[in-house]
């Protein structure tokens, strides 16, 4: 991957979430770089700066389109936090 040429696609606030939409892009054959994860593994604080979730240029519209197809937000929540839909 060129990193000279890197866009992000997404930003999100937790290391966990980073993670899946990292291991969803790649298992999609797109190679992924986080940038802003050592700060949230050294202060773990969603109150930070979000991680950005960066791809080279050429796969960045194709992987906006996995994000936004392949990922529902409240099955993650549920799955992470044990709390249904609509619950808080």
């Amino acid at each position: 991957m060129d990193h000279s040429v890197l866009i992000t696609v997404k930003r999100v606030n937790s290391q966990s979430e980073a993670e899946i939409f990292r291991t969803l892009l790649e298992e999609n054959g797109i190679r992924t770089a986080l940038l802003g994860e050592i700060v949230h593994d050294i202060l773990p604080l969603e109150t930070l700066a979000p991680i950005k979730i960066k791809v080279a240029a050429e796969d960045a519209q194709r992987a906006r389109e996995i994000l936004e197809s392949g990922f529902d937000e409240c099955d993650f929540r549920e799955q992470t936090t044990g709390k249904g839909r609509g619950e808080e």
